[in-house]
């Protein structure tokens, strides 16, 4: 530390040169650099002639310079004034002319050259040194500790920026077969993702009910090679993630894994595909059935199936996801096995992937464990239409409140077009929670309900509005009216001014959340595909959305009046209020029995008086 010189050169080359590096450009950190010691100069120098007066103060004449008054004589004689390295650093400083004050008078140092006054002197100055030396590396360090990790933080961002490509769509050929592929690479982490779908396997493609389940329960029990707990070691053992689920339409796969393991977790997920644990099945039927019974006391479950009973009459979606347990026990192992053969070909498969590897070696792994599945038949999506029939239906069951689902038709003619359009409408009259129309005036002008819902669900697949609330059972009759007048009212005079610009502001402001992370990326971008759209489609929807007038927006919205003719599906307690109304009328009655029996015992006392 004593090596330090007085002026700051050594800290500033090192500290200056490490906030350069920091931020990448020499200049600023030789300007910050300056800027600060020069500062913390002028501090010093105020400071370091206090403490040479202090001990001037207290010296004596044998070994220190006489003390006399400012004149002209002494100037011209004596032209060394406090003769230190700090007046040589600041010598236009004002504190260097005037290096000793004591209120009105000024004093100066009359040096005598003797070896004793020789060594007070540099002891004193190795001290300052030492001293500044030690406070402007701690200034220094607090000062740029978090300068500096924030450069760091800074510059790791802007690499993985760099880094992030965008989603792109290519395609690749196995046994002849084009198979589309979505991809994108982020060097965030050095980790991978990989979704396997298959159209085609989904709950509206089975011919039996609960065999999609039945088959996802089968799925997650790993490999018949390996077991369930072999399986299940296999992946935990390399941090591996294997996850299979079906949707509407398709039978999806999900692999994530760090990528030094890359080769071993595509093996695995070829093991299960081609090895799926089919002797498990009672175990699965186990679990299914669990999952069933424990649904029988979740009432929002119970309403959501009665509404699809009755909006989607006619249509696969009408059955329950679950089955019931007579569905369950009626599915064989070679009901699951054939249904697994019919959805596991090339012809039907997507390939998705993301992450710290390469698309051309991950898709050669791949090749690996997709060629030994057949040809098959390209899928044909379907497409149905939601009844335009309304209806009420109820059913009782021992709840302390209503769940009131309610859902209606929405007849779209391009879903290109129209969808940013539903998706604006839709956040407006009860998408978006508190601000929506709908919780406005079910909640907070009359407090029926906790929350009140209601959007508009745009696919390939079907489109239409749904929508649901949960409110006391004596609120149930009020609560079913408001929804009815509100939604009634939106489609005969639509939006406000006011409501287009609040909704712009949140899904415009909102978007980046959205799109923050890899899987978000990817999964928008999938289901881009899949809905027919051009990847990054979303970007052009933006776009409308900020442009559009409250003029278009309302004629579509009064161009869909069948948006208001709901169906409900209602879980409540009526049984209850049936007999608590009895009882009270017992009450009633037995009180009034008992006083007409008080009045006629007081009525004959007064007679025998």
């Amino acid at each position: 530390m004593r090596s330090c010189s007085f002026e700051g050169n050594l800290v500033l080359g090192i500290f200056g040169n490490v906030f350069a590096r920091s931020f990448g450009n020499s200049s600023l950190g030789m300007q910050f650099s300056q800027s600060f010691f020069r500062a913390r100069l002028d501090e010093f120098s105020h400071s370091i002639c206090g403490s040479t007066k202090k001990r001037l103060s207290k010296a004596t004449p044998q070994n220190t310079s006489i003390v006399g008054r400012n004149s002209e004589q002494d100037l011209q004689k004596n032209s060394t004034a406090c003769h230190t390295e700090q007046s040589e650093v600041s010598q236009k400083s004002k504190r260097s002319k005037v290096l000793l004050k004591s209120k009105n008078k000024r004093y100066f140092a009359f040096p005598q050259y003797d070896k004793k006054d020789s060594l007070i002197k540099s002891s004193l100055f190795a001290k300052i040194k030492h001293r500044f030396c030690l406070q402007s590396l701690s200034i220094l360090t607090n000062t740029l500790k978090p300068l500096i990790i924030g450069a760091i933080i800074m510059t790791t961002q802007a690499n993985a920026q760099n880094t992030k490509s965008t989603t792109t769509l290519t395609h690749t050929q196995i046994k002849g077969v084009q198979i589309p592929v979505i991809y994108e690479y982020s060097a965030l982490i050095p980790a991978g993702n990989i979704q396997l779908v298959f159209q085609g396997g989904g709950s509206i493609n089975s011919d039996k009910i609960a065999l999609t389940a039945l088959k996802d329960e089968i799925l997650s029990l790993g490999s018949s090679k390996k077991g369930n707990v072999g399986f299940a070691n296999a992946l935990e053992e390399k941090a591996i993630s294997l996850s299979a689920s079906s949707g509407s339409q398709t039978l999806n796969f999900y692999l994530s894994f760090l990528k030094e393991y890359q080769k071993d977790a595509i093996d695995l997920l070829g093991e299960l595909i081609h090895h799926p644990n089919l002797k498990e099945i009672s175990k699965a039927k186990t679990a299914l059935n669990a999952r069933i019974l424990s649904n029988k006391s979740d009432f929002d479950y119970l309403a959501s199936e009665l509404l699809n009973k009755q909006l989607f009459a006619g249509t696969p979606l009408a059955n329950p996801s679950l089955g019931t347990q007579k569905d369950v026990e009626a599915i064989s192992k070679k009901d699951i096995k054939a249904s697994l053969d019919s959805t596991l070909n090339l012809s039907n498969a997507i390939i998705v992937v993301g992450g710290d590897i390469e698309l051309e070696s991950t898709l050669k792994m791949l090749e690996s464990i997709l060629q030994d599945l057949p040809n098959g038949e390209p899928y044909t999506k379907k497409h149905f239409e939601v009844s335009t029939k309304p209806s009420f239906v109820s059913e009782n069951a021992p709840t302390q409140q209503a769940y009131i689902y309610f859902g209606s038709p929405l007849k779209m003619q391009n879903l290109k077009e129209e969808r940013y359009l539903a998706r604006v409408a839709g956040f407006i009259l009860g998408a978006s929670g508190f601000g929506s129309r709908l919780m406005e005036e079910v909640r907070v002008k009359r407090g029926l309900a906790y929350g009140a819902y209601f959007r508009y669900a745009t696919s390939s697949l079907i489109s239409y509005g749904i929508g649901q609330l949960q409110t006391k059972l004596e609120s149930q009759d009020e609560a079913i009216k408001v929804v009815r007048e509100v939604i009634s009212d939106f489609v005969k005079n639509g939006a406000t001014q006011k409501e287009l610009d609040d909704a712009k502001k949140f899904l415009l402001g909102s978007e980046p959340l959205g799109n923050e992370t890899l899987s978000q990326r990817l999964g928008r971008s999938f289901n881009e595909y899949f809905l027919g759209l051009e990847i990054g489609f979303y970007k052009q929807e933006l776009e409308w959305i900020k442009n559009l007038e409250l003029k278009t927006l309302n004629a579509y919205i009064k161009s869909h009046p069948e948006i208001a003719e709901l169906t409900f599906g209602v879980i409540t307690q009526e049984s209850s209020k049936e007999s608590s109304s009895q009882g009270e009328s017992k009450q009633k009655s037995h009180s009034n029995a008992k006083k007409a029996k008080d009045t006629a015992t007081k009525s004959s006392k007064k007679q025998k008086g």
